[in-house]
């Protein structure tokens, strides 16, 4: 049996399908609404140079901007697409691994959202987006430094 190829109608159906359940499962999750700060903690944060973080901690979070879906319900969600592009395009499926990163990426976003005002959010974001330590591929200067220069 010979590989399915992106040429292939009924390999591209499978990819759309796929590409399109990822899309409504990730539509109500909204970093930056998640985890914004009101007006005036962040003009105050600003005033004082941004040195100190304000006190939010997860508490603050649920009572004052929570979450708009159930972190639980969309894990569940993700790790079952998860499941059905491994069975349906398998794991070594070039396009199959970008979706598998993708919804591994959101797995960390749900994770991120999830810890708001906790220590965990640290690690998400960082996992997400990288750390001032890192460096640029090919360079050994971590970003901070750059920043600096």
């Amino acid at each position: 049996m010979t590989p399915p190829t992106p040429t292939d109608a009924k390999y591209r159906q499978t990819l759309r399908e796929l590409s399109d359940e990822l899309i409504a499962v990730q539509k109500p999750i909204l970093i930056l609404d998640s985890i914004k700060w009101p007006q005036h903690i962040e003009t105050r944060f600003f005033e004082q140079g941004g040195k100190h973080l304000p006190e939010i901690d997860s508490g603050y979070y649920q009572r004052n901007n929570p979450i708009s879906f159930s972190p639980d319900t969309k894990r569940q969600e993700l790790s079952a697409l998860k499941q059905k592009i491994i069975q349906r395009l398998g794991q070594t499926d070039p396009l199959g691994q970008i979706l598998l990163t993708n919804v591994d990426q959101y797995l960390v976003v749900v994770e991120l959202i999830a810890q708001r005002g906790t220590p965990a959010f640290l690690a998400a974001s960082r996992e997400l987006y990288g750390s001032a330590q890192d460096h640029l591929r090919g360079d050994q200067t971590p970003l901070i430094e750059m920043g600096k220069r």
